[in-house]
């Protein structure tokens, strides 16, 4: 009898000290799902309004900015690739030697706006729903997931992931094979 009232104070005062740390965490990690879909919700209403405008040839795009002033808004990895294939796209300006579409919106051309669901913790990363809006009547089905990671004290996109007729697609993996396409093809300027 004494043994399992010893247990029991013990367990008592296990729960009391772990309590307050169990709940911190909790509270931590719905902040930091917030802050989350706060960058992307943020991202997409800044990138939507430089892309919509469409600027002028000697003016550069939102794609553009993202890679230029923008880079930290991107994974060094995910940075360098779309930066590889940027490249390779200019060097063959007659030729689609890279990716067609733009990224950030799965399209090619934007329509309407765009809102970040809540944000699902896998592993280490955070994938981020985006959903396209027309009028005022947001789709059912994501159009994208954003993966995002928390380097230091700011986001970064880590990947973004795509649904293709039912057969699921990721923007690293896809700037891959263009990438190595491009190094079979020997008319391909590189």
């Amino acid at each position: 009898m004494k043994r399992s009232v010893s247990s029991l104070l013990l367990a008592a005062i296990a729960v009391l000290v772990l309590y307050p740390q169990c709940a911190q965490a909790q509270v931590a990690a719905s902040d930091q799902r917030e802050s989350c879909r706060k960058f992307v919700q943020e991202f997409y209403d800044w990138y939507v309004s430089i892309e919509s405008r469409k600027p002028p040839p000697h003016q550069p795009s939102a794609q553009e900015i993202v890679l230029g002033r923008r880079a930290e808004f991107l994974s060094p990895v995910l940075l360098a690739a779309l930066k590889e294939d940027e490249a390779a796209s200019a060097k063959n300006p007659d030729d689609i030697v890279g990716l067609d579409f733009d990224p950030y919106l799965n399209a090619q051309d934007i329509a309407g706006a765009y809102t970040a669901g809540q944000p699902v913790l896998q592993g280490n990363t955070y994938r981020v729903p985006i959903y396209q809006v027309r009028g005022k009547i947001q789709a059912s089905k994501p159009l994208l997931f954003a993966e995002l990671s928390l380097s230091g004290v700011h986001w970064q996109f880590v990947n973004f992931h795509y649904d293709v007729d039912g057969k699921p697609y990721d923007l690293l993996s896809m700037l891959k094979s263009l990438r190595e396409e491009r190094e079979k093809d020997p008319t391909v300027h590189k």
